[in-house]
């Protein structure tokens, strides 16, 4: 889609923002993890183009966004028109102290046919074999530091069928002028994803669902409207897979008439290991050793791909070089943590592999092959999926255009400074997305001095 156009918002976020106030992990207030969904649609319904005709690919959290009480943040919303069509989006952050920019999420957006949802939800919910209160799921919370209030604490009840969980979920009566500030209501949504994520754990007697697990993926997003005040969330049970890192789900929203208006292909949500993942800024991974002298690996530099290169060699040099120690150093056996690595670094270690070997991987990789023999012993498998070389031996040139989708994010949207800005056209000539516009000023205090420009 080559008129897709370049555009850019800025907002001031702090604690008091509804969202990070009424969601406090670990001590600190944390954009939810669906916060950046809706931020997106937003932004291209400022643009002109509805949630209805749009899809969002591979919603990747690389790292979270923290505001400490009194501290003002200001973030950055910025799409460019990606090369096959659509837009690649990040949403990043600067504090006043900060000498570089922190990439938060990085979205891709493309346009579609309008989503239409046949399927409908027989309501009232019948058939459970077990019901929990969301009351019992915030307790479940509050135990493993995760605290909802305001905004974010939804009424409901979780239904345990056999074939699938079903939230029901009110706004609180307060909260229901809400409604209009938001496309996709954020607290409905993350009330949904607990009451399939932690409603799991529950199920068993004596688990607690292994701790507390946090949003990393959203595979695919479409909807074709809004959650209203009450819904319902439904999650398939065969679609639900967990280990001792990640739970997988694919997600399914009704109105309150039983009408289906969302889906997510599948849901990844990661286990949050220690509080101090929380928050990148100013921090080296934890446990990481320290830098020796000598030269070190440089993630960026080209390798032979031919059948047959070192995969093992080449997962090390990134890890070394991401941890700042000679490859020598990289125990192949151990577990990325125990090296010191931290959840935001495999992610974008993922972009930087992708860059080395020019084919395209999964953003949760990574946590699936939880080693570097073991993510080498994968790639072999996998070795039919990459470029064939002209010689062996040979490095072959990547161009931007060759590279997985988050190698390029790696690339221009990893390690991008630059700032772009959007002119937004007059409120009243957006008509019904007056009441949006204005509401969603007042929440994330959107900067208006923009201007947009086309390709």
């Amino acid at each position: 889609m080559t008129d897709s156009p370049t555009f850019a918002e800025t907002l001031t976020i702090t604690s008091e923002n509804p969202l990070l106030h009424g969601h406090v992990v670990y001590g600190r207030s944390l954009l939810p993890g669906v916060g950046y969904v809706d931020l997106v649609l937003q932004m291209l319904a400022r643009q002109g183009y509805a949630m209805l005709d749009i899809e969002l690919r591979n919603v990747t959290i690389l790292a979270p966004l923290v505001a400490a009480p009194g501290e003002q943040v200001q973030a950055t919303v910025e799409g460019r028109p990606a090369p096959a069509g659509g837009w690649r989006i990040e949403v990043r952050s600067r504090r006043p102290e900060d000498t570089a920019e922190v990439v938060h999420a990085v979205v891709a957006a493309h346009r579609r046919p309008p989503s239409v949802f046949r399927e409908r939800l027989q309501v009232p919910v019948t058939g459970a074999d077990r019901l929990t209160s969301l009351t019992e799921i915030y307790s479940w919370c509050r135990e493993h530091q995760l605290h909802h209030s305001g905004l974010m604490k939804i009424d409901g009840v979780v239904h345990h069928r056999p074939g699938d969980w079903i939230a029901e979920l009110d706004l609180a009566p307060e909260y229901h002028g809400t409604t209009d500030a938001f496309l996709f209501h954020p607290a409905l949504f993350e009330a949904g994803l607990l009451g399939g994520g932690v409603g799991l754990g529950m199920l068993h007697a004596g688990n607690d669902g292994q701790g507390l697990y946090l949003p990393l993926l959203f595979e695919s997003f479409r909807a074709q409207g809004a959650l209203g005040k009450r819904c319902f969330v439904r999650v398939p049970a065969e679609s639900v897979r967990r280990d001792d890192e990640l739970i997988r789900m694919r997600v399914e929203f009704y109105d309150a008439t039983g009408m289906k208006v969302a889906e997510i292909g599948q849901f990844v949500a990661k286990r949050v290991r220690a509080a101090t993942n929380l928050d990148v800024r100013g921090e080296s991974a934890p446990g990481a050793a320290p830098a020796a002298a000598g030269a070190f690996p440089v993630a960026g530099a080209a390798v032979p791909v031919a059948v047959g290169r070192d995969l093992v060699g080449v997962v090390r040099d990134l890890v070394a070089a991401r941890l700042e120690v000679p490859s020598a150093q990289v125990d192949v056996g151990a577990g990325y943590y125990e090296l010191g690595l931290a959840s935001a670094d495999l992610l974008s270690l993922v972009a930087d592999l992708e860059d080395r070997l020019s084919v395209s991987l999964s953003p949760t990789v990574m946590f699936e092959h939880k080693t570097v023999s073991d993510l080498a012993a994968w790639l072999e498998t996998q070795s039919g999926a990459f470029p064939a070389a002209g010689a062996a031996g040979v490095p072959v040139a990547v161009g931007r255009d060759l590279v997985g989708l988050c190698g390029i994010w790696s690339r221009r949207v990893l390690r991008c400074r630059r700032r772009r800005s959007m002119w937004v056209p007059g409120i009243t000539s957006w008509g019904w997305r007056r009441p949006i516009c204005c509401l969603w000023w007042r929440i994330w205090r959107i900067g208006c001095r923009c201007r947009c420009r086309r390709r």
